[in-house]
């Protein structure tokens, strides 16, 4: 699983756009229909699992809503994000580095 690369600050802590070497980015897509909020599903999933939004995009193709995130997680805890991410129906996975 790649890790996100990191730099010292004056203080010592280790940051780079808030991720540390503790966490990867997981690339998250799925797609909603009219009366089924997946986005919000999927943005309510992310936080209660620790995940942070780092980017995203949400586009409307007809009736059909496809979001893309880049989410950034505990390296520890990222297959179970998947895992839950992907029993909801949404595509998941590590993002390459």
């Amino acid at each position: 699983m790649p890790l996100v690369d990191s730099e010292s600050t004056a203080e010592g802590a280790a940051t780079l756009d808030g991720r540390t070497k503790n966490s990867v980015l997981l690339d998250v897509v799925f797609t909603s229909h009219p009366g089924v909020p997946t986005g919000a599903t999927v943005l309510r999933l992310a936080s209660s699992m620790g995940a942070d939004v780092t980017a995203g995009t949400f586009e409307s193709l007809g009736s059909v809503q496809v979001g893309r995130l880049a989410l950034t997680v505990p390296a520890y805890h990222a297959d179970k994000i998947i895992e839950q991410l992907r029993k909801n129906n949404v595509h998941a996975e590590v993002r390459d580095q």
